[in-house]
């Protein structure tokens, strides 16, 4: 693309170009202003008027040569980043040349320089801007704080900030790349209390995109809910006379909290305690042939053993993660980063050993408690009881037979749920936040058909590692994670129609296991 400096729009202007028309407002003794624009392909369409630019030229005539490079340039407000980022967008641009055409109009956004730290940012005082590019040094010796105007020294300030965090302000206009800054917002307070200071201070048409952005990054990542109400909140407060930006910010912040905290509550009355642990006897079912995956001697076999958990969409069931969206009326059609594996108390149960275990030719491995009371004091994992429900009928067949105190629970949660559907009804909330939000506790509810499965599972949501897997003759892999923490079981169970002899398995569980897991046979009777 060719960038042309022109002095008025009566010359000639090449089609697939940036134009720079020198404006000559005399501001404090500078002529340093340009108005930009992008002529389009098709000539016969107008310009596109991007925004105001100042390019301090370092010529001592003041003359602007882009060739000789000897210059200097900064937007006059994000809203001018904004609008060249859309407009090539819109002419099949991308991200890449947009930062290309600023680092040949040498902008302090793209370019390497050396103003002031920001580690003590205050206003800019005189100073010598040294700028570093492609091996040569452009210096602008005493150079005041008239380059930077207006918005112009929170615009820097800000940019300088994100890039700290290998982040920087064009990151703002790509949805991917702004979930990544609120990440880091959510990890750094430091980072936190300067972003709210200079964001405060930009556009309110680039605020109200934000916003926006804020809510559908913070819908689907819980963990960044506070740092997405203490910027909201910031900004409510900076743009107090924008009625329509306050209702909305509002609505926001009342709708979805509410919707939020019943959620939250949801899933923290099934959270499994660790209280609980040392009452119940928690295992799973498998076929006998993964025991040589599951326990391993290490001097054997030094790969350590993992929890596996599978990706909810790719269960068995097909109502799946369904149950609750049915109850609260909404659709369920996103896919999902809810990764789950599956546990139960109902050890030695004939429908288990069935349908989990090979036709009871299987085994049921009892996880060993401390391992247990590990998950869950870990932050990266949790544990929960599954709820069982007739969404036609709630009242009547809601339970939650995996926990002691069953009855009461279920009364709890059901008293929760019919508040939410409530909050969701009157919510305006956007379908697709309100299934990111749903599908928070989306997992933990199954059909009453399955309560005999007296089920608890173990969660990671949003996994930083996922793993393809082929299974059998399905033509496409399966997605799982693993819970990097070794595996320990304290006992086995064999099926009822176990063709392996406790008397012969038990040496060679006694020796991979360093005697640490016993083996026992089931008490269920088959034919």
């Amino acid at each position: 693309m060719d960038i042309k400096v022109i002095s008025d729009r009566s010359q000639q202007l090449n089609s697939n170009s940036l134009i720079l028309e020198h404006d000559n407002w005399n501001d404090y003794g500078y002529y340093d202003l340009y108005n930009v624009s992008y002529v389009p392909v098709n000539q016969e369409e107008k310009p596109i008027y991007i925004g105001d630019y100042r390019i301090r030229s370092r010529m001592e005539n003041g003359e602007l040569d882009l060739e000789k490079g000897q210059f200097i340039s900064l937007g006059c407000s994000i809203k001018f980043y904004d609008n060249l980022y859309k407009t090539l967008k819109q002419n099949e641009y991308d991200l890449e040349d947009m930062e290309q055409i600023l680092l040949n109009l040498n902008d302090l956004l793209v370019v390497d320089s050396d103003i002031i730290s920001i580690d003590s940012v205050i206003t800019l005082d005189e100073t010598t801007l040294k700028i570093t590019k492609k091996d040569s040094k452009i210096e602008f010796p005493e150079i005041d704080k008239t380059l930077f105007r207006d918005k112009q020294d929170d615009i820097y300030y800000l940019n300088v900030l994100l890039k700290k965090y290998q982040h920087n302000l064009f990151d703002f206009f790509d949805l991917n790349s702004f979930k990544e800054i609120l990440n880091s917002l959510h990890q750094d307070e430091t980072f936190l209390n300067n972003f709210v200071k200079y964001i405060i201070n930009a556009d309110t048409d680039i605020i109200k995109p934000l916003v926006e952005l804020i809510v559908s990054f913070n819908e689907s990542n819980r963990d960044s809910e506070e740092v997405s109400k203490i910027i909201l909140k910031r900004i409510r407060s900076r743009f107090q006379l924008d009625q329509e930006l306050n209702e909305r910010i509002n609505k926001i912040l009342n709708s979805h909290t509410r919707i939020m905290e019943l959620v939250k509550d949801i899933r923290e009355l099934l959270k499994v305690k660790e209280e609980e642990i040392e009452q119940v006897i928690i295992g799973h079912y498998t076929s006998l042939n993964t025991i040589h995956y599951l326990i391993k001697n290490k001097k054997e076999d030094p790969k350590i053993p993992y929890m596996r958990l599978t990706n909810i969409n790719q269960m068995n069931d097909p109502l799946e993660g369904k149950v609750v969206f049915n109850f609260l009326n909404q659709e369920s059609t996103h896919n999902t980063q809810n990764y789950v594996s599956c546990a139960t108390i109902a050890k030695d149960s004939l429908p288990m050993w069935n349908l989990y275990a090979e036709n009871a030719t299987g085994v049921f491995l009892v996880y060993n408690k401390e391992y247990l009371k590990n998950i869950i004091n870990n932050q990266s994992i949790n544990l929960f009881h599954v709820c069982y429900f007739n969404y036609e009928n709630i009242d009547n067949t809601i339970c939650v037979p995996s926990s002691k105190d069953s009855e009461a629970l279920a009364k709890k949660v059901n008293k929760k749920l019919k508040k939410l559907q409530e909050e969701i009804d009157s919510s305006s909330s956007s379908d697709n936040n309100l299934f990111q939000t749903i599908e928070d506790m989306s997992f933990l509810f199954k059909n009453i058909e399955y309560s005999y499965e007296k089920e608890l599972r173990f969660h990671i949501n949003s996994p930083k590692e996922i793993e393809l897997e082929t299974n059998g003759s399905f033509p496409f892999p399966f997605l799982y994670t693993y819970f990097k923490e070794e595996l320990k079981y304290d006992k086995i169970i064999l099926g009822p129609k176990s063709t392996i002899a406790r008397d012969f398995i038990s040496p060679y569980i006694g020796y991979i296991s360093d005697n640490k897991v016993e083996v026992e046979e089931s008490q269920t009777h088959i034919r």
